[in-house]
């Protein structure tokens, strides 16, 4: 079988195909000369990393020219058997080209077939009533949905701010419902203890493999006071975090030390918004269809992202990326997801809406997902930009019972 791809921005739709069917040969048809040059190889690691020994090849032709476009085709149909063209994206200008040349060599048989990704259906586009698969295995990873758009997931080990894998045993998915449950009773108060314990990582001195950590009390209030913060202790939050074992807490007036229960509850609790996306990102995974398959095939958090695929260390610093706080994949639809608990700037929805399209394209689902938004005059201009860029907002979760949550991150990938 050969698949004739018509070069589309919304990269998935040059794969889709290519991945389900598993061809023989793959011919990329475009306007770029560079871009189908770069897309050729990224695509061909990725299928060969998944034993699919598909050849990709592509054709740079004019867009603006259907001589030129009707020629390309016809020279494809005349040199191969089996030919599929693949209407799932591409110009209206190579799709037109493609039904004339499916017209003039009716002998050859050729198939047009477009590829559904919301319902992971294949349609029969010639009406011939062969379909190639009437219903296709689609589903891909995080990690390849990046790569499909150029772009790579960076991890811990590649660089410190990097995506962080979570060890997610049972007794720490307690841990992460204990952790919301009593950022949720008072997010406001959560986040200013936070704020303390985060402080003490950053002036004081650690021992037992970063566990245990003890700072001067004054050199907190002076870190804090730079940051616009207080120091005070909250005694509800303290002790509910005592009480579920995943802090011990000694202070006076002169010191303050904290060890926590492990290294993961310490990522937990050492970043305000972190409990939030935990939650999220544990509802996801949690999260059944009405079949009782998982909603969603992968889910990921903390997710950096380097755009262009390519790892630099300077000395100035990184290439550009950006973090993500969760994404989730529904078979091919990725959903971006921003978790906020505390104050919201406008330029987070920017920011999500950018990495978004870049790495979804039309198929990128976005969503925010947030605590303290309110509703003042600013929290309904907020919501309009979300509106106008398409992103959702979920708002208030924290009020949100457990089943209300889970039923609310099962549907986020179909809103």
């Amino acid at each position: 079988m050969v698949i004739v791809e018509f070069y589309d921005r919304n990269e998935i739709e040059n794969i889709c195909a290519g991945l389900i069917l598993q061809p023989e040969k793959i011919i990329l048809v475009g306007d770029s000369f560079k871009a189908l040059k770069k897309q050729a190889e990224n695509y061909c690691e990725i299928l060969a990393e998944k034993g699919i020994k598909s050849e990709i090849f592509f054709k740079s032709v004019n867009k603006n020219s259907m001589k030129d476009i009707i020629l390309a085709l016809t020279e494809i149909a005349e040199e191969n058997s089996d030919v599929v063209f693949d209407l799932t994206g591409g110009d209206e200008t190579y799709l037109t080209a493609a039904g004339i040349v499916f017209e003039r060599y009716k002998e050859k048989k050729i198939q047009l077939h477009r590829f559904n990704l919301f319902n992971g259906k294949m349609q029969d586009c010639d009406l011939d009533g062969n379909v190639l698969l009437e219903k296709a295995p689609a589903r891909i990873s995080i990690e390849d949905n990046i790569r499909i758009y150029g772009g790579r997931i960076l991890y811990s080990g590649d660089v410190p701010f990097g995506t962080y894998k979570w060890e997610l045993t049972e007794d720490f998915k307690n841990d992460i419902n204990s952790i919301w449950n009593v950022c949720r009773s008072s997010v406001k108060d959560w986040n200013r203890q936070i704020d303390i314990f985060t402080a003490a990582e950053a002036v004081g001195e650690t021992e037992d493999g970063g566990l245990t950590v003890s700072a001067p009390v004054g050199w907190l209030k002076d870190h804090l006071g730079n940051n616009g913060n207080s120091y005070f202790l909250n005694a509800a939050v303290i002790k509910e975090l005592y009480k579920a074992g995943l802090i011990y807490i000694f202070a006076n007036d002169e010191e303050f030390l904290i060890n926590y229960k492990n290294a993961q509850v310490k990522r937990c609790l050492t970043k305000a918004g972190q409990a939030l996306e935990m939650k999220v990102y544990l509802s996801a995974l949690e999260a059944l269809d009405k079949d009782g398959s998982p909603a969603y095939n992968d889910v990921m958090n903390g997710v950096y992202i380097d755009w262009d695929g390519d790892i630099c260390r300077e000395e100035d610093g990184y290439d550009t990326g950006n973090e993500i706080d969760v994404i989730m994949m529904h078979k091919m639809i990725p959903v971006f997801v921003s978790c906020k608990n505390g104050r919201i700037d406008i330029d987070e929805l920017y920011k999500l809406n950018t990495v978004a399209e870049r790495f979804g394209g039309k198929y990128a689902k976005k969503v925010l997902i947030e605590t303290s938004l309110g509703e003042t005059q600013y929290a309904q201009y907020f919501k309009d930009r979300a509106k106008e860029m398409n992103i959702r907002i979920v708002s208030n979760i924290q009020n949100e019972s457990d089943r209300e949550i889970s039923r609310i991150i099962k549907s986020l990938w179909s809103n």
